[in-house]
């Protein structure tokens, strides 16, 4: 098999995470029982959900948030504290 060069055309062309999930791949018998379609997605989803990531990390970055450990979570948290204390209830 031609697995070097196509891992070296793979880094070449930038997709390291797709090369990534190849080699991956071919260490687990579950995956290698899957049909090449299967694979071949799952190879294509870990690129593309790389990417994604990559994306969103620098709009964050770029974004220049006030509180660098923003989040929804504790927002709502915080919505939560505020109301609890408007009502007089402070268990």
């Amino acid at each position: 098999m031609l697995r070097e060069p196509t891992m070296e055309k793979l880094h070449a062309m930038r997709l390291g995470v797709m090369a990534a999930a190849w080699s991956e791949q071919q260490r687990s018998a579950d995956v290698i029982a899957l049909s090449f379609d299967e694979r071949f997605a799952m190879i294509v989803d870990a690129e593309w959900m790389a990417r994604e990531n990559k994306r969103l990390g620098r709009a964050l970055k770029e974004a220049k948030l006030r509180i660098a450990e923003a989040s929804v979570h504790r927002f709502v948290g915080d919505v939560a504290g505020y109301l609890r204390q408007a009502i007089g209830n402070t268990d």
